[in-house]
């Protein structure tokens, strides 16, 4: 009994012994919770005023391991945290939440993590990401403003593409490259208005909503939600390409004189741009340059321009009778196509190349310019009208009285010596009509003819008409032999027929044996035959007899 008693008590304090050595380790456990709580409110966030958690999973790439995690509050905030990259398979475009926080320790966001988020407002991004991928935030739609931290090296292309709502961005110095192009970085941000970028951005610089290189002598990209240029700097010599393509709101550019530059796409698509003044020593107007710039009604072609290039100008429906300047040469294709609003374009000899569908695209369209001129050969070949005028001067003294002939009426050069002003008078004949061959005006159809006639290629006007022969029309039917029992019906089917041809009538010779009704359903009434004759809407016709047994 003692010795039981003795190892009962030895028990005991042992017991008492392993709990009180416990204590320091629960103390450590609880200490090291406290010091985990106090690192989240570092960062920013505070787990406990969101109200419960409805929604939790990883949210890492899939070759990474551990991942990071997210938890989806009920008051809509979406807590990001862990360590790497969030990956693009993480799904966020299925949760509804308005708010994003991501904590310290996410290294990367990938491609397309927040695409098509539209209820997205709000997103905190620290300073441990390095890497934000192509169109990570696409089409986020409520998204308004964004501040790009401090370790961000590069933004991608369409990174926040058609962010329709976003208004104000702001970028550190760490980030020395910026996807500009087609689709790029911030293309369809429609309310972009203001753009930050810190003053220690070694790349980068910024001013009244453009992005410029550091030494601002190129302008780089202009917020899309502006309605006008306040100030350009006083360096800029160079405006790139795509640099206010999709600015739908500016009305008005006047572009400074100091520049010497403007890249392929400047202005495409500035569907609101109504005026701009470009500096007379610009010698090029490149590519697509006011492409699609649908209200833009004057413009002022610098007078040194030697070249208009390639749809410069194409689909400006409200552009009015463009004056090309005395030294332009070349003007590229599409230049001016689909410029409906120019009812007649004064084209100067000093044109020698016109590419094809520089000009048209639509009917009433002059263009004016000297007899034998690229102009005149131009409109030949694509059967525009052609206006003979005299030039204005020219080195060998002609004036601007001249008179060149038209077709119908003679004209006159006036000779002037530069040294003694004589003066000599040359009468011209008309040059006459120069026929064109025949082209169909009017194409026949089944119902009735056609015309074709002859044009004067210089003036327009119809010299010889003739009819074309109205076509063929034809109808067959699914039989045209048919044997029926009393009482019984049938339909008969079109099997064949002329295109844009259609019914007109279904007749039975003898309704009391067959008769037919609108549609070619035959019934047998009683013994004997009848002809079901089909009449087409064109005048030709298809039977079928009936023998009712």
């Amino acid at each position: 009994m003692k010795t039981r008693k003795a190892l009962n008590i030895i028990c005991f304090a042992a017991a008492v012994s392993l709990t009180l050595s416990a204590v320091p380790s629960r103390l450590h456990a609880a200490s090291s919770n406290q010091k985990t709580e106090m690192t989240t409110e570092k960062s920013g966030f505070d787990e406990n005023a969101h109200g419960e958690v409805v929604q939790t999973g990883s949210c890492g790439e899939w070759n990474q391991d551990p991942k990071p995690s997210y938890r989806l509050y009920e008051d809509g905030v979406l807590y990001i945290y862990g360590e790497g990259t969030i990956g693009e398979t993480s799904g966020f475009d299925r949760l509804n939440f308005s708010e994003a926080y991501i904590d310290t320790g996410i290294t990367g966001i990938s491609l397309d993590v927040f695409s098509n988020c539209t209820e997205l407002e709000k997103i905190h991004i620290p300073e441990s990401v390095t890497y934000i991928g192509e169109a990570a935030f696409r089409g986020c739609t409520s998204l308004k403003n964004i501040d790009i931290p401090s370790g961000v090296e590069r933004l991608s292309s369409s990174v926040f593409y058609g962010c329709s709502q976003l208004t104000t961005v702001s970028i550190s110095e760490s980030v020395t490259s910026i996807d500009l192009e087609y689709e790029g970085t911030f293309d369809g941000c429609e309310s972009l208005l203001h753009i930050s970028i810190s003053d220690n951005n070694p790349q980068y610089a910024s001013q009244d909503g453009g992005i410029y290189n550091k030494e601002k002598t190129t302008l780089l990209f202009y917020a899309q939600g502006r309605t006008e240029f306040i100030n350009f700097p006083e360096t800029l010599s160079v405006i790139g390409t795509n640099d206010f393509s999709g600015c739908k709101k500016l009305g008005t550019v006047t572009i400074p004189d100091r520049v010497n530059n403007i890249e392929c796409a400047a202005f495409m698509n500035c569907t609101s741009l109504e005026t701009v003044n470009i500096p007379n020593h610009i010698s090029l107007i490149k590519s697509n340059t006011f492409y699609g710039c649908k209200s833009l009604t004057d413009i002022k072609l610098p007078d040194n321009l030697l070249e208009i290039g390639p749809s410069a100008f194409y689909g400006c429906s409200n552009l009015k009778n463009p004056l090309i300047p005395n030294q332009t040469e070349i003007i590229g294709q599409n230049a001016f196509w689909e410029c409906e609003n120019i009812t007649e374009i004064k084209i100067p000899n000093s044109v020698k190349t016109i590419e094809e569908y520089a000009f048209g695209g639509y009917d009433n369209l002059v263009i004016a310019g000297t007899p034998g001129s690229e102009a005149e050969k131009y409109a030949q070949k694509y059967n525009i009208t052609f206006k003979p005028i005299a030039i204005d001067e020219d080195t060998s003294g002609n004036s601007d009285q001249n008179i060149y002939p038209t077709c119908t009426q003679g004209g006159k050069i006036i000779h002037k010596c530069p040294n003694c002003n004589y003066t000599h008078i040359e009468e011209l004949p008309p040059t006459g009509h120069k026929p064109s061959n025949w082209t169909i005006a009017e194409q026949p159809t089944i119902f009735q003819n056609g015309k074709e006639h002859i044009t004067c290629t210089t003036c327009g006007k119809v010299l010889q008409e003739r009819s074309i022969t109205k076509l063929n029309s034809y109808v067959k039917l699914s039989k045209n032999k048919l044997q029926m029992k009393t009482g019984k019906s049938y339909k008969l089917k079109i099997k064949k027929q002329s295109k844009e041809d259609s019914v007109f009538s279904w007749k039975s010779s003898k309704k009391s044996v067959a008769a037919v009704d609108a549609n070619g359903k035959i019934t047998a009434k009683k013994k004997g035959k009848a002809k079901i004759t089909l009449k087409m809407k064109s005048g030709c016709k298809a039977a079928c007899t009936v023998t009712v047994k």
